[in-house]
């Protein structure tokens, strides 16, 4: 056991995101705190029994596990970093929305094997491969997604922020987005 390294995830740290999330979630939705905090004790039961109780079942099981979510979420996160500020061009310019849409007509329509080859080719089999793949294959939702909110924006509320001096920036994170 002392020759293996030990594989630990912060799972007070997981727990804080949680009821964190749930709090600015019950906030947008209007629930009421003594709503939410009776709902702390079953999520704290969730993740102490998802707790590997040996080292066996975190090696089998709980580890490839968590690198999967963990893949899932890098390939998101990077996925949205692409996917919001070409969603904001596509958004703005009808030419640049004409040049993106083969692209992301191409990646959304092809299955995800199809560009996982070349990548595990290129970066063998790991996690890279796994989170290009995610990114090419999130990326369209995110652009289109962003794209069709941005265009979707009703006349008078961009013209109020206008009316009320917004410059391009706080048109864009204040009344748009």
């Amino acid at each position: 056991l002392s020759a293996r390294k030990r594989w630990r995830f912060p799972h007070i740290v997981l727990a804080a995101v949680v009821v964190a999330f749930l709090a600015w979630c019950a906030d947008g939705v209007g629930l009421r705190p003594s709503e939410v905090t009776r709902a702390l004790p079953a999520i704290w039961e969730y993740f102490y029994r998802m707790a590997p109780p040996k080292w066996e079942f975190s090696e089998v099981l709980w580890k490839p596990a968590v690198e999967t979510i963990y893949i899932a979420l890098w390939g998101n996160v990077i996925a949205l970093c692409i996917g919001l500020p070409l969603g904001i061009l596509a958004g703005r310019s009808d030419r640049v929305e004409r040049v993106l849409r083969p692209f992301l007509d191409i990646a959304q329509v092809l299955p995800q094997f199809v560009y996982l080859i070349p990548v595990v080719v290129f970066f063998g089999i790991k996690y890279p491969p796994a989170v290009v793949a995610t990114v090419i294959y999130a990326v369209p939702p995110a652009v289109r997604l962003t794209n069709l909110g941005l265009r979707n924006v009703p006349t008078v509320t961009n013209e109020v922020g206008e009316s009320f001096g917004c410059t391009p920036w706080q048109q864009l994170i204040k009344v748009q987005l």
